[in-house]
């Protein structure tokens, strides 16, 4: 049974009203019908508490892994154009004829999900991604939780000027990571005064990673964008998204921290461009500092430094301003106590015996070489055994069993020994719950190939598990099992049953060929393309399909599909 929670700070309660942070459990506002509602448990371990953001790829909720006893950020993946929530409070439906578009999204999710997982290890400012399982027809993402406010919420309660020697001390971990995010393929095209977060420790972490389709205008879900920080290329259409967008980001981040002004939003710098120098909006602001910040703020990318390594390393080739401390106040003091040394009358020294010297720097050394005589004649006939006290009585007794058994047959005793010695050996461990998880992930997981034996995978058609992933297991999670025990993980081959749908979208567009193939083939459909030519279409649109349109194919029996497309 569930402990009685507070739904904001996730404490144990006795009452409905929190005694820590003031939260009332039963206001009407916990509980909103797209949702889930407080206290529900997903993954069968992560109990949800309120909401704290929402945008058009989902909601993060804060949360509490009843496993591991710790609080956790629980992402839901949650498109609202595209699904909607069941009667049940619980499981997304997706919209009628947006299955493929939901389905790309959902493989982005997931991907993205796994990398912020692999970046677990790495010394960063993210917050660290733990584990990524299915739900409710849906996908949840586990973040680490810490206790912060986020910069603009800083920024509000410490006005004043923050010099750029403090700037640049507190944004360097902040840089390193957009860098290691950049190299690694990942665009964040969020960041901003409200995805960093400032710590107590005054650290910055960072959050908000999130698919391409919610960092701009005119995608399948509906965008979130920060005024003053999003490039303008976010705001237009068919422009490249890169390194460069996050520049620009981080310029806008450090332009509002020394001017104290944010930006004035991308869109409208186009039609007219009221960002001034820095330099000019604070003068205290070193020329070099402003240069570089303003190129990051360019408006065409073309003219914008083109990674984020070249705007650290440009701003951080330019040194804090320290200012020279003078000593010359301290000299007359030290001038002062130095003639007062000179004027102290000395006083009488008095000197111990020359036989009380000797037996002072002797005695040291006596005891030392003593010491190290005792060692080099006992210490050498003696063994250093470490006994578990746990497990001293039980050693005893085998030691006794062991010398009975030796004088009777040495042979079959020295057998038992080595025998009892492997067995010694071998630790308990306890199993995850792979449930939800992905099978390739496990099974190439160090954590887990070490402690258990992975026999081969029995697939099963399963409609609300993703192909790949793990929807049984042999061994329940929790046991307690031999290191070495053989799990069989029972995989998902996806749905048995597969609709073929429309080739356009819910307003009447047609679907690219390239997202239709890879909807289909993420319903384990083997899918291949041949062009034809058809007056009727344009080239590189879908002409038709063999089997046709509302199709339903039992993948038991077959799975092939043939598209043809204009050329």
């Amino acid at each position: 049974m569930m402990e009685n929670r507070c739904f904001r700070c996730m404490r144990v309660i006795e009452t409905e009203t929190c005694p820590y942070c003031g939260h009332d459990n039963t206001a009407p506002e916990n509980t909103w019908p797209s949702l889930l509602a407080p206290g529900t448990v997903v993954g069968k371990r992560y109990q949800i508490g309120i909401a704290l953001d929402r945008n058009g790829e989902g909601v993060s909720y804060i949360g509490y892994d009843t496993a591991l006893q710790r609080r956790i950020r629980l992402r839901e993946f949650f498109p609202s154009t595209l699904a909607h929530r069941a009667e049940n409070g619980a499981t997304i439906l997706v919209n009628p004829g947006c299955e493929v578009q939901y389905k790309a999204l959902m493989t982005d999710f997931v991907e993205l999900s796994r990398q912020m997982i692999a970046l677990r290890t790495q010394e960063s400012s993210l917050l660290r991604a733990f584990d990524v399982f299915t739900d409710n027809a849906t996908i949840y993402t586990v973040y680490e939780d810490v206790e912060c406010v986020t910069l603009a919420s800083y920024l509000s309660e410490h006005v004043g000027d923050f010099s750029w020697a403090q700037v640049r001390k507190l944004f360097r971990p902040l840089f390193d990571t957009v860098v290691m995010l950049n190299e690694r393929g990942i665009i964040h095209r969020g960041i901003s005064t409200d995805t960093i977060l400032v710590t107590p420790e005054m650290t910055l972490r960072l959050k908000g990673v999130c698919t391409a389709a919610v960092r701009a205008i005119n995608s399948e879900v509906k965008p979130e964008l920060f005024d003053g920080y999003a490039a303008p290329e976010q705001y237009e259409k068919c422009k490249g998204h890169g390194e460069w967008t996050d520049v620009y980001a981080l310029s806008a981040v450090m332009y509002r921290v020394l001017s104290g002004v944010t930006p004035q939003r991308a869109d409208l710098r186009m039609q007219e461009d009221r960002v001034f120098p820095l330099s000019l909006q604070k003068p205290s602001v070193a020329p070099e500092v402003s240069d570089v910040i303003m190129n990051g703020l360019a408006l065409s990318y073309d003219h914008r430094i083109r990674s984020v390594r070249a705007l650290r390393d440009q701003l951080y080739a330019i040194p804090a301003a320290f200012r020279q401390i003078q000593l010359d106040d301290d000299e007359p003091e030290q001038k002062k106590k130095t003639a007062k040394q000179k004027n102290e009358v000395p006083r009488e020294k008095h000197k111990l015996p020359v036989w009380l010297i000797v037996v002072l720097v002797s005695l040291p050394i006596m005891l030392i070489l003593f010491f190290a005589a005792y060692i080099l004649v006992l210490g050498g006939n003696q063994r250093e055994i470490y006994v578990n006290p746990s497990s001293e009585s039980q050693i005893e007794s085998s030691v006794e069993e062991s010398s009975e058994e030796s004088d009777d047959n040495p042979d079959e005793t020295s057998s038992k020994q080595e025998s009892s010695k492997e067995s010694q050996t071998i630790a308990n461990v306890s199993v995850d719950n792979f449930v939800g998880k992905f099978y390739d992930d496990i099974v190439s997981a160090k954590v887990y190939t070490d402690n258990f034996k992975f026999t081969e995978k029995k697939e099963v058609f399963d409609d609300n598990a993703e192909i790949g992933m793990i929807v049984e297991q042999s061994i329940e999670a929790g046991s307690t099992v031999p290191m070495g025990t053989e799990i069989e993980l029972t995989v998902s081959k996806g749905p048995q049953y597969v609709d073929l749908p429309p080739f356009t979208d819910n307003s009447g567009n047609p679907i690219d060929a390239a997202s239709y193939r890879e909807y289909l083939e993420s319903q384990g459909l083997s899918v291949t393309i041949k062009t034809v030519s058809d007056p009727d279409h344009e080239a590189g649109e879908i002409v038709s399909m063999d089997p046709d349109v509302g199709t339903r194919i039992d993948r038991s029996k077959t799975s092939s599909v043939t598209i043809y497309v204009a050329k």
